[in-house]
């Protein structure tokens, strides 16, 4: 686990979802306010940037979104869990500047709605790019990952987070 670039090393626990059915991946870890060689307690704060690391590669790199911490007699429990980026898509209403696409390819509508967030979108190689989608409506108060969700089905495809921030 790595916060605001910094290694942290004391987890106890990790449990990562990463699913076609989401559109967002998913962390958390039960973690130690201290370890060895770490003398000072080292918060974790809602909303910090982090990247949480398998063998060395990047499985989520995302944010976090709660901090819960339990305290007894026997043992202190503390859970971080957060999100990857595309976190931002499921929470956020899309806001750029237009309701309606135009004869647009699902990957058009999604870098353009994911570019709100600084989120980037790619077609997975291999694939053929479906053909323009005539008209699609964005209503307010649509998030950024229904409005993507209901470009790729009327394309017949499927969006999903790659868990490395795209």
């Amino acid at each position: 686990l790595a916060i605001n670039g910094r290694l942290y090393a004391g987890w106890k626990e990790v449990s990562i979802t990463r699913s076609i059915e989401t559109i967002s991946g998913l962390f958390r870890l039960g973690i130690s306010e201290r370890w060895s060689g770490q003398d000072e307690p080292w918060p974790i704060l809602e909303q910090d940037a982090c990247r949480v690391l398998i063998d060395g590669e990047t499985v989520i790199d995302g944010f976090v979104d709660t901090r819960n911490a339990r305290f007894g007699a026997e043992s202190d429990d503390l859970t971080v869990s957060g999100r990857d980026m595309a976190g931002d898509l499921v929470d956020s209403s899309v806001d750029i500047g237009r309701w309606v696409f135009r004869n647009a390819t699902v990957l058009d509508i999604a870098r353009t709605v994911a570019a709100q967030h600084d989120i980037t979108v790619e077609l997975q190689e291999g694939l053929t790019l479906p053909p323009p989608i005539p008209k699609l409506v964005i209503s307010p108060g649509d998030t950024g990952s229904s409005t993507i969700l209901k470009a790729a089905k009327m394309s017949g495809v499927l969006a999903v987070s790659d868990g490395a921030g795209g």
